[in-house]
């Protein structure tokens, strides 16, 4: 059967422009299944990092607040007021593992602020190798007023996947 669609095709088409065919078959064939991958992958839970790990019960859980951008639940109206027992908050941002925050200093030399996170059960360190830049805030010398000071950009939390939440410890470090 084979044999008689390829000497039909070798009728139809002079034999300069088979190569040309071929070339082009061979790149619809290559785009189509590189499309079914990619679209299988999407879907694929490629981190396992979170499948085992469970939250312990016997700790105080504080859960971010809602998304930054448009939502007035995690914007203070004044800025230099602090929540309620809290001298940092967190905040979720528009997609899950993306986070941003706030924190409020005074007596405070110049210097930068950094996050460092860990996983609870286990005391990993996530997100080591770029965390501390992009959770970074520059402070200027401050007197003893209070001050707000917020993160400029969104950092990401890289272990873990979409709907396997875990408990992890943000620490707050100060650099001169």
């Amino acid at each position: 059967m084979f044999k008689n669609l390829t000497y039909t095709v070798y009728e139809i088409l002079p034999k300069n422009k088979i190569g040309i065919l071929q070339i082009f078959l061979t790149g619809v064939v290559g785009f189509i299944g590189l499309y079914f991958v990619s679209f299988f992958l999407m879907f694929y839970p490629y981190d396992f990092y979170a499948d085992y790990l469970k939250i312990p019960n016997n700790i105080e859980l504080n859960i971010p607040k809602g998304e930054t951008f448009g939502n007035t639940e995690s914007i203070e109206q004044k800025p230099n007021k602090i929540p309620k027992n809290k001298d940092f908050e967190l905040y979720n941002s528009f997609q899950p593992g993306l986070y941003t925050y706030d924190i409020w200093l005074s007596k405070i030399d110049s210097g930068k602020i950094f996050l460092k996170v860990y996983e609870i059960t286990k005391n990993d360190r996530l997100s080591e190798s770029r965390l501390i830049k992009r959770s970074e805030i520059i402070v200027e010398h401050s007197n003893d007023s209070l001050q707000k000071y917020s993160a400029k950009y969104h950092f990401t939390i890289y272990e873990g996947d979409w709907g396997k939440p875990y408990a992890a410890r943000f620490e707050v470090w100060y650099k001169k």
